[in-house]
Formats: structure tokens, C-alpha cells, sequence
């Protein structure tokens, strides 16, 4: 005795060719083909737009109104130590529980220092340009971060490193 399954496996169209099951898990060849075509154009999009630049996203160019070298330090106990790298005059402590932020920030950039063989001896820059922005600088491994990428009250963190130096002036 056959079960339903089994039936329905069995079941000719009427031209002749087995009929296709409800459940049947085959993808058929133009609908790979279509796959593979926009896998492709997609590929050949990205790899146009890396060696053109097209539709590459740059800050616009405006001219550094102030500027700061830093060198941070991360304390056994989180605390970030923030000082002047000519002296080592103290510039800020920043306590574990409200910087993580910073932490974040210091630490991408140091990752790629490691990755160079360098260490913590260089200072990070961090700029405010005539339009308001705010970036972090490696000038060690060239790399840099627009900090309103982050939001305004994570920039604003950075920022009132710059306001600290102009109040002890």
C-alpha cells in the first residue's frame, strides 16, 4: 500500500514529466545565474567606487582653529590619565565610570600603533576646525577620527580637553 508521499512523488504532469513536489529544496539554474549576476555587479560596483573614489564621504575642508597634543595613559584602576607630552604637565584625570567614550577612541587608535610596532610615545592631536568639528590624530599611523561621527555629547568630551587648557591660561 502506498502512502500519500509517496503518490504524489509518482504524480506526471500531462505532458509527461514528473511533477514537482510542494516541498522541493532545488533552486532552479536561471534563478542561481540571477543570484550570481547581482553578486557580481554589486562586486564590480564596490571595486569601481574604491579606485575612483566615487561616492567616497570626506569632511569638508576648513582650517584648524586650535590644537592640542595629548598623550593618554589608561591607570590600572581606569582611570585615564590625560598630560601635555612636552612636560608632562597633567591636563586631566578621567575617571573608568563616565569615559568610556574615550577609552573606545584611544584604544582604536592604539591598536593600530600596535599593529606598526609602535608605542604610546607619540602624542595624539586633537584638533577643532573653523566649522566647529573635532578630530583625534595619530600622526604616528596617520589615522584620524572625526569625533561627531561619535555624537555631540561624546565630542563634547574631547572637547572640553581643549576648554581645559585655556581655563589654567
Amino acid at each position: 500500500m502506498m502512502r500519500n508521499d509517496q503518490r504524489s512523488r509518482q504524480h506526471r504532469e500531462p505532458d509527461g514529466h514528473a511533477a514537482h513536489d510542494e516541498h522541493d529544496p532545488t533552486v532552479s539554474r536561471p534563478v542561481l545565474a540571477g543570484a550570481a549576476l547581482m553578486v557580481a555587479v554589486a562586486i564590480g560596483f564596490a571595486a569601481l567606487a574604491q579606485l575612483t573614489g566615487i561616492g567616497k564621504q570626506q569632511p569638508p575642508v576648513a582650517a584648524v582653529v586650535d590644537e592640542r597634543a595629548l598623550v593618554f595613559t589608561d591607570g590600572d584602576n581606569g582611570i585615564i590619565t590625560v598630560r601635555e607630552p612636552a612636560d608632562g604637565t597633567l591636563v586631566a584625570h578621567l575617571p573608568r565610570d563616565r569615559n568610556g567614550f574615550v577609552r573606545t577612541i584611544v584604544r582604536g587608535l592604539a591598536f593600530h600603533r600596535k599593529r606598526k610596532g609602535l608605542g604610546a610615545e607619540y602624542p595624539f592631536t586633537l584638533r577643532r576646525y573653523a566649522d566647529g568639528r573635532l578630530s583625534l590624530t595619530d600622526e604616528a599611523t596617520g589615522r584620524s577620527m572625526q569625533l561627531i561621527a561619535f555624537g555631540r555629547p561624546n565630542e563634547a568630551v574631547f572637547a572640553r580637553l581643549l576648554e581645559l587648557r585655556r581655563e589654567r591660561s
